[in-house]
């Protein structure tokens, strides 16, 4: 049994982190793994060598400056 704190000590609460349920959690990270592999699929399709040439006909040419930007939130929220 812990010791009673000392007079004028400040004490700690337990606090519950989250309120969501089990499935909510489960749906998170099910959402959370989605993304990180989409990001895997899309950086496959961009590494083919004629990706550039038909994002840009399609007037999509912005996705490849987007994609870095991806990848490092990847790898900042899911790191090796």
């Amino acid at each position: 049994m812990p010791a009673p704190p000392e007079h004028g000590a400040a004490l700690e609460r337990t606090w519950q982190f989250s309120r969501a349920g089990e499935g909510q959690r489960v749906g998170a990270a099910a959402l959370g793994a989605a993304n990180v592999a989409g990001v895997a699929y899309l950086g496959g399709l961009l590494a083919a060598p004629g990706a550039a040439y038909t994002l840009a006909r399609n007037g999509l040419g912005f996705m490849l400056g987007l994609f870095p930007a991806l990848q490092a939130r990847r790898h900042l929220t899911h790191p090796a």
